[in-house]
């Protein structure tokens, strides 16, 4: 599996409520109170305007592997409707009007329109859909954490199974687990690499309640400016290309 193709699975769950809002679209066979305190969780984290946490993204090529294949790290802000992402050498910003990527591996800039696979405020209706009524919800307690463990009916997701760890002490998440539903080899090039069912691990740390982007991370004048019916690079990246997508 490309780092890409890893890359896309894993920005359906960069938000926090969009993961959470899953919690309003199970039916009756969801766990009652599992059920309200997810959506108590989930409303937290609506209502947060902005905040600032470390994101690792951990990948095992089995359910049950214990050894780390693939390891990428992230910085995530959320300030209003404003996201800000960098993660290794890609950063991303999302606004009402734009989605602008900044590739430093090969000089790229890439501005299209927010679509819904993209925005975070609209990826809770994308998860929403997706999930329908096509799961059960559980609690338990387990060690400092309210464990939530989702299962989805075959054929439904891309995942088998999703847990939740949120914090006891101080009532955020601190992990969230996905086991994938269809086997893959996390290594293509390797004949000795098997086909498995794929692990896969987000973590949360360093959590804080405010911004800790600067004005020029948010602002998209920083990477690129309108010029005539299209679109150039900032001075600062003056020699990187500009791919216009925005349509």
């Amino acid at each position: 599996m490309s780092r890409t193709h890893l890359y896309k699975l894993l920005l359906c769950c960069l938000v926090l409520p969009g993961l959470l809002i899953l919690a309003c679209s199970f039916g009756s066979s969801t766990n009652n109170e599992a059920y309200k305190e997810l959506k108590v969780l989930n409303g937290k984290y609506r209502s947060m305007k902005e905040y600032s946490m470390d994101i690792s993204y951990l990948t095992y090529a089995s359910h049950s592997s214990k050894k780390v294949e693939q390891a990428s790290n992230a910085h995530y802000v959320k300030k209003g409707k404003k996201i800000f992402m960098k993660m290794e050498k890609v950063q991303t910003l999302q606004t009402e009007e734009y989605l602008v990527v900044v590739s430093d591996a090969d000089k790229r800039i890439f501005v299209s329109r927010p679509t819904k696979d993209v925005v975070a405020e609209s990826s809770l209706d994308m998860i929403e859909k997706a999930l329908s009524k096509s799961s059960t919800l559980s609690m338990v307690q387990q060690d400092n954490h309210k464990l939530f463990n989702i299962d989805f009916k075959a054929g439904t997701s891309p995942y088998e199974k999703m847990k939740i760890y949120e914090n006891n002490s101080t009532h955020c998440i601190d992990k969230i687990e996905m086991l994938l539903a269809e086997p893959m080899k996390l290594r293509p090039q390797d004949p000795k690499c098997k086909e498995e069912k794929p692990r896969m691990e987000v973590l949360f740390s360093s959590m804080q309640l405010k911004s800790d982007a600067n004005d020029a991370q948010l602002n998209e004048s920083s990477y690129f400016h309108k010029k005539d019916k299209g679109y150039e690079p900032a001075p600062a990246y003056k020699n990187y290309k500009l791919i216009n997508n925005y349509y």
